[in-house]
């Protein structure tokens, strides 16, 4: 981008009369730019909408509620949101493509988490999920070259990501036998 000194030494070298018809050009540019928005007919007033208004006062206020006691017992709620992030829709579609090293730190920390009775079954279904998924990662990852070891490992990883999807209908099922809230 040229500078204020590139434009200067274009100045010196015009002529001197076509320097004085820029001048003059660039200010008669500058008057016309200036009296057109001295010409700017004033803000208007705004109009009332044709459609009708409602009056909200009488709504309570967003943060007014108070949210609905839950259902599930405490226990059950805090395994759910201890596995919640384990169970989560990106985390089920994202799984077979993680590492072997982090589905088995996974493994590891849903083995730890502790079970109430009532989700038991539930947490079984997720921790086969994921040793299924481990498992087919780690036949794609020995078995680069062979199409039907490779074959055998997509099949084990989709397998495990039915059994993630089981372990969230599995608890929706719970919890609508609650009447709670379903997980998403």
């Amino acid at each position: 981008m040229p500078t204020l000194s590139t434009y200067l030494v274009l100045l010196r070298r015009i002529s001197k009369l076509r320097r004085r018809h820029l001048l003059t050009t660039c200010l008669l540019l500058c008057l016309t730019l200036l009296a057109g928005c001295a010409n700017q007919p004033a803000a208007a007033t705004p109009t009332p909408s044709p459609f009708p208004t409602f009056d909200l006062s009488e709504l309570p206020p967003p943060g007014g509620e108070t949210p609905p006691e839950p259902i599930a017992p405490p226990d059950v709620q805090a395994y759910l949101a201890e596995v919640a992030s384990y169970a989560s829709p990106s985390i089920i579609a994202a799984a077979p493509e993680f590492s072997v090293e982090r589905l088995d730190g996974i493994v590891a920390t849903l083995e730890a988490v502790s079970v109430p009775p009532e989700m038991i079954p539930a947490h079984e279904t997720l921790l086969k999920g994921f040793r299924t998924i481990v498992e087919g990662r780690r036949i794609h990852v020995e078995n680069i070259g062979d199409g039907a070891q490779q074959a055998e490992a997509r099949s084990l990883t989709d397998f495990g990501q039915l059994l993630l999807q089981e372990h969230v209908q599995i608890v929706n099922a719970y919890l609508a036998a609650l009447g709670a809230t379903p997980v998403p």
